[in-house]
């Protein structure tokens, strides 16, 4: 008796976590969805306030993950030749955007 007794705790065992596992993969993909649902509202909320833009307007590229805040460590260190260097590299009359960030 005690060896049926032990095999059917055995058996409960491995259905447990059979169960939790099989709960813990939906948990992930309802994670997932929700992630990729959040990232494609916000994505479709930018197209509208493209839109929406009048022309000649100026917009905040933040929305787009462009020109975020500098961390203090990254903050200019007064070594303004590099800066004038990769602006060095584009040809005369093309224009180009140093020292921005996000508003």
């Amino acid at each position: 008796k005690q060896v049926q007794l032990e095999a059917v705790a055995e058996k409960n065992r491995l259905a447990e976590e059979r169960r939790l596992e099989a709960k813990r993969i939906a948990d992930e993909k309802k994670e997932k969805a929700d992630k990729m649902r959040k990232q494609a509202e916000e994505k479709r909320a930018a197209e509208v306030r493209l839109q929406r833009a009048k022309p000649g307007a100026t917009i905040s590229l933040g929305f787009f993950g462009m020109g975020g805040q500098q961390d203090d460590k990254d903050k200019d260190t007064g070594d303004d030749k590099s800066v004038q260097s990769a602006a060095a590299l584009a040809p005369k009359g093309v224009p180009t955007m140093t020292k921005w960030r996000q508003n």
